[in-house]
């Protein structure tokens, strides 16, 4: 069998065991200082420590790793004269290899192959840490070889023999920074990576034409580049041409702008070779969901910190492909929780924008700061999805929605669901209040009609009362809802007695399992003093143009406080946190 060697399953500090496919990817996600870049070195203590420091070392996030090989030693020396560069000695016996940042003889390689794992001296030879300098190295020029005669050593060299490889790698960079790659084998002794594009006239010949050699030698280095530019190419130099069995990335969105972190969390499923398996460490979402565009099988291990321990959760590859799938999700940016402490879901932008606008203002009037997201689902039918898809990712989440939220059983039953609760314990009451207000319907006013009929008359100009006229004064003089005065004015509205109790009672409950029921109504009914213009939007930029999120001594302000406390962010002795 040929010689291989992968981590068929990981254990995390908190005693979650991962399987891990043979070959794809697993990106570690979660908020900073979560452990996902310790995650990556532990990782790389299992496969390259020395057998015997190994049971010295404490770990703090990978706490086991089932590391595995196959293949005999001949098949190891076989693998070796293809991927590492042979050292020349005086006796075969101490034959020495080496590949960047690690040499070893051949007997000591073999003496770690049989006692491993962890393999030594030989886990540097399987095991390829892409972090930042290392990247930023591999566009650099490299030396040449012998074709005939020699393995290639540095990922330049495996470019300079695989014209096939140049053009897929040449066509990413085309697409990330609009500028292809050419690799120049005409310069002696030296492999250069070049930046720029030959003319399309010109091709290669052996020996080349002198308007070849000129025009090569006239676009720059890659080497020479910025951060960003290294830093990308480097990464997949490193993944596809270094020729690794397995590869760490910690942090590849480094140096890159949005959409170039994008296409290379792309770049790095779709260009993972077969039989590599890849390890990475982000905090950007634009990684993320380019990794999940890509075509690699994807773990997603979102780990959080605890003390001691690293709580996790694990996605695997149907969980991803549910989540990738499903556009409203991709869309909603809820994928970002993934990043956060916590989750708030609101119903529109606006609501986002003005609860997220008080909750600074409460955690920085507590002397904290906080990394929750807010996110909007665009109407009441969506929150359950967010929600559901927030708790897959282990993120707690709260959800605010307006008052009618009571009259949609169904919808209300589905928030709760999502969040993890049985909605039936809420039920009796829920009916109860909805059945009081459907019966608090009011016939309008005599005087009221009047008034607002002759508003309507007024602003008409012609002999003749038109369709949109007619219609207001039809809609005038019908009965309003209960539901209606009851979206307006919220718990305030609910008739007194036994289904106003109920009302109050459910709200806490809800509030419990993180449903936050706006008891006055609506956004716009917290502060009746700001112009409401055209609602939504405009009334919340007019609210905190005003500095009405600064106002926490008002019901606004402590609903959002308990919204913080179920959320763990802000801490009220008198009150524990509910979950």
């Amino acid at each position: 069998m040929p010689f291989r060697v992968w981590v068929s399953e990981f254990t995390l500090s908190d005693g979650t065991v991962v399987q891990v496919p043979e070959t794809g990817v697993v990106v570690f996600v979660g908020p900073n200082n979560s452990g996902k870049s310790v995650a990556l070195a532990e990782f790389r203590e299992h496969i390259a420590t020395t057998p015997a420091g190994a049971a010295n070392i404490q770990r703090r996030v990978v706490a086991d790793a089932v590391v595995r090989g196959e293949g005999s030693p001949s098949e190891l020396d076989t693998w070796l004269d293809e991927h590492a560069h042979a050292v020349p000695t005086t006796r075969d016996s101490h034959l020495r290899y080496r590949r960047p940042n690690v040499e070893a003889s051949r007997s000591d390689l073999h003496q770690h192959w049989n006692q491993g794992p962890p393999y030594g001296s030989l886990g540097g030879f399987v095991c390829f840490n892409l972090d930042a300098t290392a990247r930023l190295g591999l566009a650099s020029s490299s030396q040449s070889y012998d074709l005939a005669n020699e393995a290639p050593s540095s990922a330049l060299q495996v470019l300079y023999s695989n014209p096939a490889l140049e053009k897929r790698l040449s066509e990413v960079s085309r697409k990330a920074f609009g500028t292809p790659v050419v690799v120049d084998r005409v310069s002696g002794s030296q492999i250069h990576l070049r930046f720029g594009q030959l003319p399309a006239d010109l091709v290669a010949t052996v020996p080349p034409s002198r308007e070849y050699l000129e025009a090569i030698q006239q676009i720059p280095f890659a080497g020479t580049q910025g951060d960003g530019v290294r830093s990308f190419l480097g990464i997949l130099l490193g993944l596809t041409a270094a020729q690794y069995p397995i590869v760490f990335v910690d942090e590849p969105e480094a140096f890159l702008h949005p959409p170039q972190a994008r296409l290379l969390g792309r770049s790095l499923g779709d260009l993972e070779p077969g039989g590599t398996q890849v390890f990475v460490a982000t905090h950007s979402l634009d990684v993320l969901e380019g990794l999940l565009d890509s075509s690699a099988d994807v773990t997603i291990v979102r780990i959080t910190r605890d003390g001691s321990t690293n709580p996790s959760t694990v996605l695997n590859r149907d969980d991803v492909t549910s989540l990738a799938s499903d556009t409203l999700l991709r869309h909603s940016g809820i994928l970002a929780a993934a990043f956060h402490d916590g989750v708030v879901a609101c119903e529109g932008d606006s609501d986002c924008g003005f609860y997220k606008a008080v909750m600074e203002s409460a955690l920085a009037s507590a002397g904290t700061s906080s990394n929750l997201l807010f996110v909007h689902a665009g109407g009441k039918d969506r929150l359950a999805k967010l929600a559901e898809a927030a708790r897959k990712l282990a993120v707690c989440t709260a959800v605010i929605t307006d008052f009618d939220i009571l009259r949609e059983g169904k919808a209300l039953g589905k928030i709760i669901s999502a969040l993890g609760a049985d909605p039936a314990h809420f039920e009796d009451d829920r009916k109860a209040v909805a059945a009081s207000i459907e019966q608090a319907a009011k016939p309008p006013k005599v005087e009221a009609v009047k008034q607002r009929i002759e508003a309507i008359l007024k602003k008409v100009t012609e002999e003749e009362l038109g369709d949109l006229s007619a219609q207001k004064i039809r809609a005038s003089i019908q009965t309003e809802g209960g539901w209606d005065a009851a979206k307006r004015s919220g718990l305030s509205g609910v008739p007194q007695g036994e289904a106003h109790q109920r009302c109050t009672r459910l709200i806490s409950q809800l509030r419990d399992v993180g449903v936050f029921v706006v008891d006055v109504g609506t956004l716009e009914r917290w502060a009746p003093s700001v112009p409401a213009g055209a609602g939504g939007p405009s009334w919340a930029t007019a609210a905190i143009e005003g500095g009405a999120h600064l106002k926490l001594d008002t019901n606004y302000g402590e609903f959002i406080r308990h919204v913080g406390r179920f959320l763990g962010q802000l801490r009220d002795e008198s009150e524990p946190v509910a979950h």
